[in-house]
């Protein structure tokens, strides 16, 4: 399984996201600021 990190800020468009590669396949870990992305390891 991949995994992919989405960063989006949306309240809706995140969720959808992450709905949308989960049924793709993927492990999707969300998060709503850069910052946060660039804290992941």
């Amino acid at each position: 399984m991949n995994d992919v990190l989405v960063v989006e800020d949306d309240p809706q468009l995140g969720p959808a996201l992450r709905r949308g590669l989960t049924a793709e396949g993927y492990r999707v870990e969300l998060v709503a600021h850069g910052t946060l992305g660039l804290e992941r390891p």
